[in-house]
Order: structure tokens, then C-alpha cells, then sequence
């Protein structure tokens, strides 16, 4: 029963986490990433504030103090997400391969680390692009569907409704990088055969991940204010790392029944 394989999969990636600590070494680096570009966005908006008040001092005008900062602030926020995504891409290559290591039995070190970001970079950031392009394409649509949605069911069920699809969403594309790094296979190759994976084992990848999304947006609320604030990274990032092993040990006993052309 497939109930009995997932199962099995997230209790031996429990007993993996248990032994393999370095696994979760990640979610420090990518505090360092974050808190790093918290304050270079902080004070990109302060002088770039400033600067606009300074230039309009004495005739400011609102409309026209917009037009001037707004080729800027579009530069920024493109400048932004392009480092993210590359840092996104770097940490996720070299996380995934340090996962594969513990599962594999072999002890994860650096050198898995920065072979994985070495060997599978260039193709999960590919991968991520092509992935962004297509939601910046398509957001309109999902941002009319969410609206109607909201008319038709009603506002307070619209929360629940963004559960359930960013859980959708997580069974048929979170796995992708994941087969990437395992198969060393294409980007474009890897999604689709992350679709298939998805589509093959939904119910059991549904319910995981929603137990996962549910997590990490209650437990950490639910645990306090300053414990949510100071603390709240790394248990979403611990569960981040599990839900990865448990999605890697599926994935692998899976993988002969997932073909994709």
C-alpha cells in the first residue's frame, strides 16, 4: 500500500537526521544569505529615498518623484531576484547532494556539498529560470482565479484554498531538483518526470507535504511570538530538510515506475 511505503520512508528519514546532523548545516547558511540581503535591500530603499527627496527638494511632486525612482526600483528588484535565485540554486544543488550522501549511507561532508553545486548548478538554475518565466506569465491567470475563487466561496476559505494549491503545486515541482541531482538528467527533463512522479503518487505526496505546509505555517506561530521570531528559521528549516530525505527515499523507491519521454 502506498500509505505503508510513505510511511516507512519518513520514518527512515527521521533515523537519517537522527545520525547524519551535517545534513542540516544549510539552514545556517541560508540565514546568513537572508539576514545578508535584508540589510543590502534596507539600504538600497533608504538611499534611493533619500536620494529622490534630495533631487525633488524644494518641488516635490509626488507623480513625478514615482516616475523617476520607478526604472530604478525595477532594476532593483530584478538585481535582487537574480541573486536569489542563484543563491537559491547553489544552496539547493549542494544541499540535495549532501542528502543523497546520508541516504546513500556515506557520511555528508563539504566535498558532497560543493560537488553537488560543481556538477548540477548550471542546471537547476536553468531549470529555475524557465520555472519563473512561466509564473510571471502565468500569475495573472492565477491571481484572477484566486480573486474569483474568494467571490465564489467566500474570503475566510481563501486561506485554505492557497493550502491546498502551494501543496499541489509542492507534490508535482518540489521534487524536480531533487531528480536532477539523482538522475543527472536536463532541467526541462527533470520537471517533467517530477510531473509524472507527482501525478503517480499523488495522494501520498499530498498528504506529506500538506502535513509539512501545515507545520510550518502553525507550529511555529503557535509556539509564541519571540520563540516564532528568533527560532522560527530553523525549525521550518529543519522540516524543510526532513520533508527533502523523505521526498529522496520515496523518489528513489519509486523511480523505475516513473518514465518520461
Amino acid at each position: 500500500m502506498w500509505f505503508d511505503k510513505i510511511m516507512e520512508d519518513c520514518k527512515e528519514a527521521l533515523i537519517i537526521s537522527k545520525k547524519n546532523k551535517g545534513i542540516f548545516i544549510p539552514i545556517f547558511i541560508q540565514l546568513g544569505f537572508s539576514f545578508f540581503l535584508g540589510i543590502l535591500i534596507a539600504i538600497i530603499v533608504i538611499v534611493s529615498i533619500i536620494g529622490t527627496f534630495r533631487v525633488n527638494f524644494g518641488s516635490f511632486n509626488t507623480w513625478q518623484s514615482f516616475v523617476s525612482i520607478l526604472p530604478v526600483a525595477i532594476g532593483f528588484v530584478i538585481i535582487i531576484s537574480l541573486i536569489a535565485i542563484i543563491f537559491n540554486a547553489l544552496l539547493e544543488v549542494g544541499s540535495i547532494s549532501l542528502y543523497k550522501a546520508a541516504v546513500e549511507g556515506i557520511k555528508p561532508t563539504s566535498k558532497h556539498f560543493f560537488q553537488g553545486i560543481k556538477n548540477y548548478f548550471l542546471k537547476v538554475f536553468g531549470g529555475s529560470m524557465f520555472l519563473g518565466i512561466v509564473g510571471l506569465i502565468l500569475s495573472p491567470i492565477i491571481f484572477a482565479l484566486l480573486i474569483l475563487y474568494t467571490v465564489i466561496i467566500g474570503v475566510l476559505t481563501a486561506g485554505w484554498g492557497m493550502t491546498f494549491l502551494s501543496t499541489i503545486l509542492l507534490v508535482f515541482f518540489l521534487p524536480w531538483p531533487i531528480i536532477v541531482v539523482l538522475d543527472n538528467i536536463s532541467p526541462i527533463k527533470a520537471i517533467g518526470k517530477s510531473f509524472v512522479f507527482g501525478k503517480k503518487n499523488f495522494l501520498a505526496l499530498f498528504i506529506v507535504l500538506l502535513a509539512y505546509t501545515l507545520l510550518t505555517r502553525y507550529l511555529v506561530s503557535g509556539l509564541g511570538i519571540f520563540v516564532a521570531a528568533f527560532g522560527g528559521w530553523f525549525l521550518v528549516g529543519v522540516l524543510a530538510t526532513y520533508i527533502k530525505v523523505v521526498v529522496i527515499l520515496f523518489y528513489k523507491r519509486e523511480s523505475e515506475t516513473v518514465v518520461y519521454k
